[in-house]
C-alpha cells in the first residue's frame, strides 16, 4: 500500500489485525504511516512484559516531565496488577503491538455498565484503563516515537461496543492530563466529577457520537 512500510506478515483473524499508526519522526513524509498490529487477547505473561519495559520508562518520562514543569498521573499504574481479572475474565486487554513492542494498552469490563446519558436504559462498554507507552506520550519524551496510539484503541472500544449489541456506546473516567483527549480529539460528552469514583470526570459516547469518531478516522 503506498504510503506505508512493508506489511508485518501477522495472519489477521478475529482477534488479530494489521491498523496504521503515525511515525512521529517521518511526519510530512510518504513513510509517516507504518504498520502495527491490534490484538484483543493478552495473557499473564504479557503483561508482566509489558511492565518490564514500560516501567524504567514510565520513570524516565516522570524526570523529563518535572524538569519542565509536568507530573505524569499514572505514574503508579502497573498492568501486572490486571492479572488476576483477566485469568476471571473480569477484563479484556486490547494491546497495539510494532515489531513484538507494546505500543499502547486497553482494559475494557466484559460486563457492560449502565448508561448515564440514558439511566435505567442502555448500556455501554466501559473502558478501565488505557495508556499508551511511555516513549509515545507527548511530554514525557523529548521525542514520541508513533501517534494514534489513544485514538485507535478508543475506536476498538467502539468496535466491540457495535459487536456488543450496544450501538458504539462507551464510557469511562479520565485523569485530568487526559479530559482534553477525550473531550476534543475523541468527542465524547463530558459529566461532572464522580464522587463515588476518585472525583474524576466522567465520559460518555452516543451512538451517533461513536459513529462521529469512527468516520473522522475513516473507520467503518
Amino acid at each position: 500500500m503506498a504510503g506505508t512500510d512493508d506489511p508485518l506478515g501477522v495472519p489477521e483473524s478475529p482477534s488479530i489485525r494489521v491498523i496504521q499508526l503515525v511515525d512521529a519522526s517521518a511526519i510530512g513524509t510518504p513513510q509517516a504511516l507504518v504498520s502495527a498490529e491490534l490484538h484483543r487477547s493478552m495473557t499473564s505473561e504479557d503483561l508482566v512484559s509489558v511492565e518490564d519495559s514500560w516501567m524504567p520508562a514510565r520513570e524516565m518520562g516522570f524526570a523529563i516531565g518535572l524538569r519542565d514543569g509536568r507530573t505524569l498521573e499514572h505514574r503508579h499504574w502497573d498492568w501486572r496488577r490486571k492479572i488476576e481479572s483477566l485469568k476471571s475474565g473480569r477484563h479484556q486487554i486490547i494491546s497495539i503491538r510494532r515489531h513484538g513492542q507494546f505500543e499502547g494498552l486497553m482494559a475494557v469490563l466484559v460486563e457492560p455498565r449502565s448508561s448515564r446519558l440514558i439511566p435505567g436504559g442502555d448500556s455501554v462498554l466501559y473502558v478501565d484503563y488505557l495508556e499508551a507507552a511511555p516513549w509515545n506520550l507527548k511530554g514525557m519524551t523529548d521525542r514520541p516515537r508513533y501517534l494514534g496510539i489513544g485514538t485507535r484503541l478508543i475506536a476498538e472500544a467502539v468496535l466491540i461496543s457495535r459487536e456488543m449489541g450496544l450501538e458504539g456506546r462507551v464510557g469511562l473516567h479520565a485523569l485530568p492530563q487526559a479530559e482534553e483527549f477525550y473531550l476534543n480529539r475523541c468527542g465524547m460528552m463530558r459529566f461532572g466529577h464522580d464522587e463515588h469514583y476518585y472525583d474524576l470526570p466522567y465520559f460518555e459516547y452516543t451512538k451517533q457520537g461513536a459513529s462521529r469518531f469512527l468516520a473522522s478516522l475513516k473507520i467503518g
